[in-house]
């Protein structure tokens, strides 16, 4: 069975790291941009195979972000503020119906 590692760049964190919970991205276009953002890493995906295929670890939210004290579930409008090392900034645009996120250094 495979796992997830975390988005964020530099960040080691797997599946299977104690005490360590992952998260999808949000569905939501402008709050997966801001995570995207955090992440400082460029790639050209679908909002939904953002959602489906990348996570961002834990280690990344402070603790009011956080609904319950297990850190495995975050409010609706969290977003990973901890360990952000460059500010990058996005693009959104809607191809043939579909909406990519592009960012940039």
């Amino acid at each position: 069975m495979g796992g997830y590692s975390c988005a964020v760049k530099d960040c080691k964190n797997v599946t299977g790291t104690k005490g360590v919970s992952f998260f999808r991205f949000p569905k939501d276009l402008e709050r997966a941009k801001l995570w995207l953002q955090f992440c400082n890493r460029c790639i050209e995906i679908t909002l939904e195979k953002l959602n489906n295929n990348y996570r961002i670890c834990s280690e990344h939210f402070t603790p009011s972000m956080f609904l319950n004290n297990l850190r495995n579930r975050l409010q609706s409008h969290a977003i990973p503020t901890i360990n952000l090392s460059v500010n990058v900034e996005s693009l959104s645009v809607n191809v043939k119906g579909k909406n990519y996120i592009f960012c940039f250094v």
